[in-house]
């Protein structure tokens, strides 16, 4: 992947015109839309806002100025809707990143930095979930690692 794709890709998926696929370990369905409506033809869309977005426009410009793509899995488990109120909703996952790796364009190297370790590799996360035009937006991130003990249940 060039420089040049890779600045388009960023560029595209922090203005939403490219939309992250939505996530399929989450049931939304049998949540409720908050406005009444059914969901937009069918689907559930995940978006980012507010601090989520911003701390995803931050990853992808530190990213890009190492000129560093990510490659590998990320893989999302225990993934359950834990509170549901009129106002929105609170998601608890467990995040599996230690098949999750940056590669280096101009090395073709890994980058040694970014390694995941074991108290990063497994990590319990929380997203804040709000209503945005019609379709649930993350507005925040909250990561829990070791040897805090809610990070326990993401591990190996």
């Amino acid at each position: 992947m060039s420089n040049e794709l890779l600045d388009r890709l960023a560029d595209a998926v922090v203005s939403a015109r490219v939309v992250v696929p939505p996530i399929t370990h989450i049931e939304l369905d049998d949540v409720p839309a908050l406005n009444g409506k059914p969901h937009a033809d069918g689907k559930t869309v995940l978006v980012r806002a507010g601090k989520a977005l911003a701390d995803l426009k931050q990853s992808i410009r530190f990213i890009k100025s190492r000129d560093d793509v990510p490659v590998g899995i990320d893989r999302l488990f225990k993934t359950k809707i834990t509170i549901l109120t009129g106002g929105g909703a609170v998601v608890s996952t467990c995040d599996d990143a230690s098949g999750s790796l940056q590669k280096n364009l101009r090395t073709g190297r890994f980058d040694q930095q970014t390694m995941p370790d074991a108290k990063t590799d497994h990590v319990f996360e929380q997203w804040l979930m709000v209503q945005l035009s019609g379709h649930w937006a993350i507005s925040n991130v909250t990561a829990v690692v070791l040897p805090k003990a809610r990070a326990r249940q993401c591990q190996p």
